[in-house]
């Protein structure tokens, strides 16, 4: 057994026709939390109209993705190739190219799409708790009387 500092990530190479390549790895959890946040509805959108998909295989989230929210694609691009600051290159791409990339992140991320399912799902439903509490912590609170007004005056 090998040493955690040993250790090296995958990495998948994407060909960019006539302008060379560059290499994406699986998203970790702080990566998918800082898409999360930034992109909840795009993810949920995407589990909706995936999670009853018999075939539910990378290109299809990828595709779904893509045709979802493309900025958000690009982001998981940008992320997934250590570039978070190329966001507008990603966006560039070829389509074909940014379709291969998100392919190879989502099968460097999961290991099987029943993963993805189970991921999305724990996704989603943490995004409901959350989304639940900042509702019921900015909501003003209903007044006594219950008339949702103030009864000071």
């Amino acid at each position: 057994m090998g040493s955690f500092a040993d250790l090296v990530l995958p990495t998948r190479e994407v060909e960019v026709p006539g302008a060379g390549s560059f290499d994406v790895r699986g998203l970790a959890l702080e990566d998918a939390a800082f898409l999360f946040r930034k992109h909840a509805s795009v993810f949920e959108d995407v589990y909706a109209e995936v999670k009853n998909d018999e075939q539910l295989d990378m290109r299809l989230i990828a595709e779904t993705l893509l045709k979802t929210a493309p900025e958000a694609a690009a982001e998981v691009i940008a992320i997934a190739g250590d570039s978070l600051d190329q966001v507008n290159k990603a966006r560039k791409l070829p389509l074909p190219v940014q379709l291969t990339a998100l392919v190879d992140i989502a099968g460097l991320t999961f290991h099987s799409e029943d993963d993805v399912k189970k991921t999305l799902e724990l996704v989603i439903q943490s995004s409901t708790v959350i989304r639940n509490l900042i509702k019921r912590l900015t909501d003003p609170a209903p007044s006594a009387n219950g008339s949702g007004e103030s009864e000071s005056k």
